[in-house]
């Protein structure tokens, strides 16, 4: 991991002595990287849902193109 800034252990050091717990500050910042982490996760995971629906889509478009060219040429055929 980083290391601690002399500032950030002087901060440490004056917390203890007040009688302050540091560790749930220490659990929030990791707490905080796992939530930003899985939330750049899901976002990923809605681009490919979208990816997926955009080629879903040009599907549809084109099985509508082939629906209609199919009936005119049974049209054609009557």
């Amino acid at each position: 991991g980083r290391r601690t800034t002399q500032s950030e252990r002087d901060e440490i050091v004056v917390k203890r002595m007040q009688g302050e717990d540091i560790i749930p500050v220490i659990v929030d910042k990791e707490e905080i990287r796992q939530q930003a982490i899985f939330i750049e996760e899901r976002y990923h995971d809605i681009q490919r849902l979208e990816s997926t629906i955009v080629e879903l889509h040009d599907m549809f478009v084109d099985f509508t193109e082939l629906i209609s060219t199919q009936g005119k040429m049974i049209d054609n055929i009557q």
